[in-house]
């Protein structure tokens, strides 16, 4: 069994101070009451056992209690992390720090971490346009008061109000999405509208020139009723005209498994920095109306203090789409093994499942080893 997942987090020495000093300095204001609430957010993000905590500093900015002989006065958060770690409280990384400006584009930890800094706005506007990650800095954290708390909703059939997947997602930094959905590749016109929204809600423009985003979807391949197979290659090749339709800039790299109908019963869509559940499916609209009632979640894994079961539920469903990941075996391996002695042996290897087809590459499938 893998053990949990967790999310790295790069936060500076500077960004940690500046946090603490804003929540101790804080005086009761209604028009900053937001502000306060984003900054306890955070000093408890830091504080989690729920991500691996990189810090800017050596060992000898601790106390005792980790191990270093006190030298000097230490702040009450390095006295209280070194307590933490010394309780296996915390998963608390020093030395090979990055910063939103020297991250590595070929690795997997460093495009799916969390970055708190103090390098100004624009420079974490680049970041996040650029690598598709979330850099947070005092000068912008007000842009993200949406992504501490669950910004889904709830939708009744044929909703009068919420048309499409662009009604309900907005678009947020990401370089990668994994989607788990029994069903969403059944019924051709569904799966045009209802993807073409999600990913032109989803999807950057571009990133990176060395950052190709990718895309994993989980299905059965089956029709609606399960009495025949859906062809995975032709799947493949309308998915990849229709995001090539919507993002002609965007260098992407698309992957389809085809599992058993009782491999995955939720539905889920998760990205490098979101989770997404949705219980009536991600074919949910069908020519601008809700086919079902349904409920919609939308939240950050452990950057809200509100919905503390996203940590656990992100943690599951990398571990599950990975163990799939790395199972699967690519369907021309499987068409190449239905042949003997040049003769074709007469099985339909699309009534087979865990293979996949496209490129096998998603970096939230290389998190856990």
């Amino acid at each position: 069994m893998a053990e949990r997942y967790r999310k790295h987090v790069y936060c500076e020495k500077k960004f940690l101070d500046h946090c603490i000093k804003t929540i101790a300095e804080w005086k009761f204001c209604e028009e900053s009451f937001e502000e306060l609430r984003l900054w306890m957010c955070i000093k408890e993000l830091i504080f989690s056992s729920d991500i691996i905590l990189h810090l800017d500093i050596s060992g000898e900015d601790l106390p005792l209690s980790y191990g270093v002989k006190p030298k000097k006065d230490f702040p009450v958060w390095a006295k209280e992390l070194a307590q933490m770690q010394s309780e296996q409280k915390i998963h608390l990384k020093l030395g090979d720090f990055v910063t939103p400006e020297n991250i590595n584009k070929s690795n997997d930890i460093h495009l799916t971490a969390y970055y708190l800094t103090c390098c100004d706005s624009t420079k974490c506007r680049n970041c996040m346009n650029e690598c598709g990650v979330l850099a947070i800095c005092p000068e912008n954290i007000q842009d993200f008061k949406d992504i501490f708390s669950d910004n889904g909703t709830a939708i009744d059939k044929n909703d009068e109000y919420i048309k499409s997947w662009k009604s309900v997602l907005n678009f947020s930094p990401c370089n990668s999405i994994a989607l788990v959905d029994n069903y969403i590749l059944t019924d051709t016109n569904m799966m045009n509208e209802n993807l073409a929204d999600i990913f032109d809600a989803l999807l950057p423009e571009k990133l990176n020139v060395e950052i190709p985003f990718q895309i994993s979807i989980f299905t059965t391949l089956k029709s609606s009723d399960l009495k025949f197979d859906i062809n995975s290659e032709d799947r493949q090749n309308c998915i990849e005209s229709l995001i090539r339709k919507i993002r002609p800039n965007l260098r992407f790299n698309l992957s389809i498994f085809k599992v058993s109908k009782d491999k995955f019963h939720d539905r889920s869509l998760v990205s490098n920095n979101f989770y997404v559940s949705c219980g009536g499916g991600f074919d949910l609209f069908k020519e601008k109306k809700s086919t079902k009632m349904t409920t919609i979640n939308i939240v950050y894994p452990v950057l809200n203090n509100s919905v503390y079961w996203t940590s656990a539920a992100y943690s599951n469903f990398i571990k599950e789409v990975t163990s799939v990941f790395n199972r699967a075996t690519s369907f021309d391996t499987i068409k190449k093994n239905l042949s003997f002695n040049g003769a074709t042996i007469k099985i339909d290897p699309n009534t087979m499942t865990g293979f996949y087809v496209g490129d096998k590459q998603n970096r939230l499938c290389e998190l856990i080893k």
